[in-house]
């Protein structure tokens, strides 16, 4: 039992992330950065997205479009499959 708990908040906790990180995005094409929401959620996001922008830079240097949330979102959908997957492993 506490083992479903363990992995219910570790789900629900990357959830919130996620969400947090598809308000930044769809927040950042239509307010300022300087707004009170806006920071709180970057507050959140950019976390996740600093330490990927320079590996895609590095891999990508020519790429006119910023690819890193995309990159965040992907690892973040990994990260609840391998938790889901080890949640299996060790409650059966």
């Amino acid at each position: 039992m506490i083992l479903y708990q363990i992995y219910q908040g570790c789900y629900y906790f990357l959830e919130i992330l996620r969400y947090a990180l598809l308000i930044y995005c769809i927040l950042s094409w239509f307010v300022s950065p300087w707004n009170k929401v806006m920071q709180f959620f970057g507050k959140i996001a950019n976390p996740m997205l600093d330490w990927i922008r320079p590996v895609i830079r590095r891999i990508f240097p020519n790429l006119p479009i910023d690819l890193s949330a995309i990159v965040v979102f992907f690892l973040l959908n990994l990260a609840q499959r391998l938790l889901y997957r080890l949640y299996v492993l060790l409650a059966f």
